[in-house]
């Protein structure tokens, strides 16, 4: 496994523009690892050890990192469905308002939906 040791100044402004999963999943790998290994050796062992041990206690670090992945999909499809509730909701509240300060286009609308499903009823028939 391999940690970077600082997370690249110039990966930040590429995640203004858009949105990179796996380089956040990483960095925040890289940070508790990096993290991990600092309270190890302010508790008086040996950089090397420290990384030994932060290594073991971490465990299959790709485990975690596919658990994540899947997480934020999980998470995107649910943003995804909402914002598309959301603007359809946002249509209708505004068509419904639009509809109630014009009542007579409102009546225009309404008797011609009618009509034509009186009449396409009848052609059936």
């Amino acid at each position: 496994m391999n940690f970077p040791s600082e997370t690249p100044r110039w990966r930040r402004y590429l995640r203004f523009w858009r949105s990179d999963v796996r380089a956040d999943i990483e960095d925040e790998l890289a940070f508790h690892f990096q993290a991990r290994i600092s309270e190890l050796t302010a508790q008086g062992m040996t950089p090397d050890a420290a990384r030994a041990q932060a290594l073991e206690e971490f465990g299959d670090v790709n485990v975690v990192r596919d658990s994540l992945q899947t997480i934020d999909q999980r998470v995107a499809r649910r943003a995804s469905r909402l914002e598309w509730l959301d603007g359809w909701r946002q249509d209708i509240v505004y068509a419904a308002r639009s509809l109630r300060r014009t009542p007579g286009v409102t009546f225009a609308i309404v008797a011609s939906a009618c009509l034509a499903t009186f009449v396409s009823a009848s052609r059936t028939m």
